[in-house]
């Protein structure tokens, strides 16, 4: 049989036609134009429809689109915010509604996300799941729940990653960085690396803008729980959180991850760079102030903000936070 033909003489394969990719201009890695440009020439030599924007409501209005259509693919060439409100569409929909594979690719600043499922770099991986379109060679589908967050009187936010204590100071930091100008050291790819030695510079110099850190109850279901002002809370629900991210023991069971260290916890900072990469030991305990593994919910209590993907929400700190997994989405593993 022919492989039906594009617009403009492309050929275009049918899985190629089913799918549609998504640039958003305004993300750290495709501000410059180069990234975003090669890969919509990509898509388009392989009949893939592209559409460029980073309007939040015009990227609504597309999902609708492609929801109405029935449209089977979804490429994303994004940071992690637009990921996000793409997830937060997919579970405002009624159960059984549209649920398409979604191709996750690093356009943003940390990509986080794209990097646990192969999505950068994204031009290398945008290629390999177009050529196994081409070659009708069937992609690899994961299944991925999502971190959900609920408070009593607050929407529910879904996301990947979730923040708190002073990990969610320094996010609220950066983003107050970037925003305050308009050169590179404020837009570019190291702004983060920038402001976070900024805000060291101040600490060294006796005038740290950070808060004093809050005091909270970490309860893991089935886990431990903890008492103590924090320093660092995450929490997360990917599959692949290995690489150079992966904060958390390999203790417990349940899809929902949580690590949370106490402010008086021995030896943090030489046992810092063991921690991102979810070496653990036994010294580690909550005894010690170490509160990490798997769990299938936690609760949070005394947090006043976190970070959801680098977004920042206010909470209550009087009300418990609730975290856990929900919504699961359908992610093409490059």
């Amino acid at each position: 049989m022919n492989s039906p033909q594009a617009k403009g003489g492309v050929v275009a394969t049918a899985g190629a036609a089913a799918t549609c990719l998504l640039i958003n201009p305004l993300s750290c890695r495709t501000r410059n134009g180069a990234l975003s440009r090669r890969a919509e020439m990509l898509a388009r030599a392989h009949g893939v429809r592209v559409e460029v924007t980073g309007d939040p409501a015009r990227i609504v209005a597309l999902l609708e689109e492609l929801r109405a259509a029935a449209t089977p693919r979804l490429f994303v060439l994004s940071g992690d915010g637009t990921i996000q409100l793409i997830a937060s569409f997919l579970v405002g929909l009624p159960a059984g509604d549209w649920n398409p594979e979604l191709l996750l690719l690093g356009g943003g600043r940390a990509n986080a996300v794209p990097r646990a499922f192969g999505g950068t770099p994204a031009l290398r991986a945008l290629r390999r799941v177009l050529e196994a379109l081409r070659e009708n060679r069937p992609l690899r589908v994961e299944t991925q729940p999502l971190l959900c967050v609920r408070q009593q009187g607050r929407p529910e936010r879904c996301g990947f990653i979730m923040v708190g204590a002073l990990i969610d100071y320094g996010v609220r930091y950066c983003r107050e960085w970037r925003a305050s100008g308009t050169s590179w050291w404020h837009r570019g790819i190291l702004a983060d690396q920038i402001s976070l030695l900024r805000l060291a510079l101040q600490v060294l110099l006796g005038r740290s803008p950070v808060p004093p850190s809050p005091q909270m109850v970490v309860r893991m279901q089935p886990g431990g729980t903890m008492y103590a002002p924090l320093r660092v809370f995450v929490a997360g629900s990917l599959l692949h959180a290995g690489g150079h991210y992966n904060p958390y023991a390999a203790r417990g069971d349940g899809p929902l991850r949580i690590s949370a260290i106490a402010v008086e916890a021995p030896r943090f900072w030489r046992n810092l760079p063991r921690m991102l990469t979810g070496r653990f030991d036994e010294s580690m305990s909550v005894a010690q102030g170490y509160l990490s593994g798997r769990c299938h919910d936690a609760s949070v209590e005394g947090m006043a903000g976190y970070s959801l993907d680098g977004e920042p929400y206010d909470a209550d700190p009087a009300l418990p936070l609730h975290i856990a997994t929900g919504h699961a989405l359908r992610v093409v593993h490059a």
